[in-house]
C-alpha cells in the first residue's frame, strides 16, 4: 500500500503528541522514516516490511574441520588419561612343565592372557589343544582340560613349555627377535632333560626352531618349505649321555587360527601318538595302566 504525504504527517503528529505522555524515549520518534520507496524503516535501517529474508550463513570449511580435528584430540587425551589414570595389570609369566625323560614335549609359542590369568597352558576357551590330546589316544581316553596341565608329567609323560615367555593377547604382537632369542633357551631344556620328541605348537615357533637348526648345521634354507608332521631330518642331540630328540611339528591349536579345522589338527596329534606307539623307548603307550 502506498502512504501519501497527509497519511505520513498525520502519522508524525501523532507521535509527537503521545511521545511526552507515555514517557518515550527521544529518540524512538525518530524511528520511523520514509525511505525512497515510501516503506516504514525502523532507527537501525532495517526495513521492516517489503524486506528480502537474510541469506543462510556460508558454513566456515576450515572451522568446521577444526573443530573435528579439535574434538579428535579431546578424546584422545581423555583416553590417555585414563590409560594413565588405571593401575597397569602385570601378567604373569608361566611356569614349565617339565620332568626328565618325558615322552613329549610340547612348545608353545607364549602364554595368552586367558593362561596368563589362570596360570595354566593353553587355557584359552577356544583352544583345541586339550582337546586334541583326548581325541587324538594321546590321553589314552582319559578327558583333560587345562587345570590338568600340572599332572600331564606325572601321568601321562607330557610336558609343556613355551618359546617366549612374555604374556600378549596374540602372537602377532611378538617380534621376530623375540622368537630367535627364546629358541636357544628350548634347546637348551631338551638338551637337558631329554624327551623323547619335541612338538612344536604353532607354525611360527618351527619356523623359528628351524632357521636356528639350519644355522647351527651351516645350511641354506631358501627352497626350505614348512611341513607339520614328523622332521626326519632334524634331531637334537642330548648332553652327557647317548641319545636325541625327535622333532616334531603341529599347527597352532588356537582357535583364531583357521586355515586348519579342528579335526585337522586332531589328525596330526593322532600322528604323533602313532609315532609314540611304535617307540620302544616311549614311557607311556595305548597299553600302559596307570597305577
Amino acid at each position: 500500500m502506498e502512504v501519501n504525504a497527509a497519511t505520513k504527517a498525520d502519522f508524525k503528529t501523532f507521535i509527537s503528541k503521545y511521545s511526552s505522555t507515555q514517557n518515550w524515549s527521544s529518540d524512538v520518534s525518530e524511528t520511523v522514516k520514509s525511505n525512497d520507496n515510501h516503506n516504514i524503516v525502523g532507527k537501525a535501517g532495517t526495513s521492516w516490511r517489503n524486506t528480502k529474508p537474510r541469506p543462510p550463513r556460508r558454513r566456515n570449511v576450515a572451522a568446521s574441520s577444526n573443530a573435528k580435528v579439535g574434538i579428535q584430540r579431546r578424546s584422545n587425551v581423555r583416553h590417555e588419561k585414563d590409560a594413565r589414570n588405571n593401575p597397569v595389570i602385570e601378567y604373569r609369566t608361566l611356569d614349565d612343565v617339565i620332568d626328565y625323560d618325558l615322552d613329549v614335549l610340547f612348545c608353545g609359542i607364549n602364554p595368552g592372557i586367558k593362561s596368563s590369568l589362570t596360570g595354566h597352558h593353553f587355557a584359552g576357551p577356544n583352544n583345541h589343544f586339550y582337546p586334541c590330546l583326548y581325541e587324538s589316544g594321546l590321553t589314552r581316553g582319559e578327558r583333560v582340560t587345562f587345570k590338568d596341565d600340572i599332572r600331564l608329567a606325572r601321568d601321562f609323560g607330557f610336558g609343556i613349555t613355551n618359546v617366549v615367555k612374555r604374556v600378549s593377547r596374540t602372537s602377532s604382537h611378538l617380534t621376530p627377535k623375540e622368537y630367535a632369542d627364546g629358541i636357544p633357551s628350548v634347546v637348551e631344556k631338551v638338551k637337558q632333560y631329554r624327551p623323547k620328541y619335541l612338538c612344536f605348537v604353532g607354525k611360527v615357533v618351527f619356523e623359528s626352531f628351524s632357521k636356528w637348526w639350519f644355522q647351527q648345521h651351516e645350511k641354506t634354507c631358501k627352497n626350505w618349505k614348512p611341513t607339520f608332521g614328523f622332521q626326519n631330518d632334524m634331531k637334537l642331540p642330548w648332553d652327557n649321555c647317548d641319545g636325541e630328540t625327535k622333532i616334531f611339528a603341529v599347527p597352532s591349536t588356537s582357535g583364531r587360527v583357521s586355515h586348519y579345522l579342528k579335526d585337522d589338527k586332531v589328525g596330526f596329534f593322532t600322528d604323533l601318538k602313532n609315532l609314540l606307539n611304535d617307540d620302544p623307548h616311549v614311557l607311556f603307550t595305548e597299553e600302559t595302566k596307570l597305577s
